[in-house]
């Protein structure tokens, strides 16, 4: 699907595992796109919106005891509701393009398939959720990608929903024994929950995003635009990838 360039563009910038450049080419775009034309924020919580952020350190908090998955898709659905509300959508409707470091593709991997609740599932409790949102706001659902119910999971539902997609993901992908080499040189004191992790969950959470992936071009109309980056190459590389596209999108 063509981004349509008429109106700011969301974008997500996401990773098949922890470690991957995520953050480093967000820095990247920041030192290169205009800052009165790009709004820069990230999931879990939500950069601008103290609420997402206060219930992000509760997720992320490698203090507390293990928890368990619905209660963990929840609490991420709250930090995404409230950075919707708070951040993303204003910013869109004033003509600023907003770039997330994450959105709705990692809970499909991290909710859905580490979380064992199931990739589609976690699709498909957004599509409900927020097709409520968006109509109690009052914002125009033909903005937003619907999610095609029939063919997901007809027996719960026989209408789709409308879900927070953006409308142009980068997906930095790399193979989970390069990425968890690359995040083991980090200092463990900066590593959150998740980080720690044993192996198995890193290996779900890799193949959680080609699921992810797939489900959102089945079952997701219009899908998003969708750009697998080998993360392997250099960050100079990668950086220089996304910008030749951005500017094959007319985004710049």
């Amino acid at each position: 699907m063509a981004v349509n360039t008429k109106r700011a563009v969301f974008i997500s910038i996401e990773g098949t595992g922890e470690g991957v450049g995520k953050t480093t080419l967000v820095e990247g775009l920041k030192k290169r796109l205009p800052s009165d034309k790009f709004y820069f924020t990230r999931e879990i919580g939500g950069i601008g919106s103290p609420v997402a952020e206060a219930v992000r350190n509760v997720v992320l908090d490698k203090n507390l005891p293990a928890m368990d998955p619905i209660t963990e898709e929840l609490l991420v659905m709250a930090t995404r509701t409230a950075h919707m509300y708070d951040v993303v959508l204003p910013k869109l409707e004033a003509g600023i393009n907003v770039i997330s470091d994450r959105c709705m593709l990692s809970s499909m991997a991290y909710q859905g398939k580490r979380g064992d609740s199931g990739v589609a599932r976690v699709l498909w409790d957004h599509a409900i959720f927020f097709h409520r949102f968006f109509l109690k706001l009052g914002y125009s659902l033909s903005g937003f990608p619907r999610v095609d119910n029939t063919s997901l999971d007809g027996s719960i539902m026989s209408l789709g929903g409308y879900v927070p997609l953006p409308n142009l993901i980068y997906v930095l992908d790399m193979p989970v024994d390069a990425s968890l080499a690359r995040k083991g040189q980090c200092n463990p004191a900066d590593m959150n929950r998740i980080d720690l992790e044993l192996r198995e969950s890193h290996d779900l959470i890799y193949q959680g995003y080609h699921e992810a992936i797939k489900v959102l071009n089945d079952f997701v109309y219009p899908p998003p635009t969708i750009k697998l980056v080998d993360a392997e190459q250099s960050k100079d590389d990668v950086l220089a990838i996304v910008m030749r596209d951005l500017t094959k999108h007319c985004i710049l």
